[in-house]
């Protein structure tokens, strides 16, 4: 199975856009093995997060001179479905954890795996990532929208589909902890 590492930096504030601009520069070079990179459009808003192919990491890359990093979480994800290419032009994205009660991992991980072609047909799945490091039974899932008014259409829709709501019926006692963060791609676009 293939992995990606999540690195997520907190930034100072003041020093966070020449950061973001600094790490825009890199993506042009496949030196540090991005497949993705992202800022948060709601929440903490000096985040910044960048995946990368395990199988292709670099050294680790050093914060900029300058740069006051508040905090760095790197974790090791297996990938269930990697990220795509490119993301046609969605302009936000939506970062889904879920934390699983460990007895319910196998069969959680199976009823996501099924459902996915159904959820699909609202609004693309940019991955879904299991965490192998940090937090264990965690699963990340990424859908992508154009707006927030699309994700609160796709929500309304799959409201009446039957079968997600008989998905989401199974999975809700499995869930210990869910988190949603609204994010912004830098790359891939």
């Amino acid at each position: 199975m293939a992995q990606y590492l999540i690195t997520t930096d907190t930034i100072a504030p003041a020093d966070f856009e020449a950061y973001v601009a600094r790490q825009s520069q890199n993506f042009g070079g496949s030196a540090c093995g991005a497949v993705g990179a992202w800022i948060p459009k709601f929440g903490t808003p000096n985040q910044f997060a960048l995946v990368q192919n395990a199988a292709d990491l670099p050294p680790p890359q050093e914060v900029p001179d300058g740069t006051r990093l508040l905090g760095r979480i790197r974790e090791l994800v297996d990938v269930i479905k990697p990220l795509p290419v490119s993301l046609g032009g969605r302009a936000l994205c939506e970062m889904r954890t879920y934390r699983i009660a460990p007895q319910f991992w196998d069969e959680f991980l199976a009823l996501k795996t099924a459902i996915l072609p159904t959820r699909e047909r609202y609004s693309p799945s940019f991955g879904v990532f299991a965490a192998v490091t940090g937090q264990s039974h965690r699963i990340m899932h990424l859908w992508g929208y154009s707006s927030l008014d699309q994700r609160d259409d796709v929500r309304a829709q799959l409201k009446g589909d039957t079968a997600w709501q008989d998905y989401i019926r199974q999975i809700l006692p499995m869930i210990v902890q869910m988190q949603s963060v609204l994010i912004s791609p830098m790359m891939p676009k």
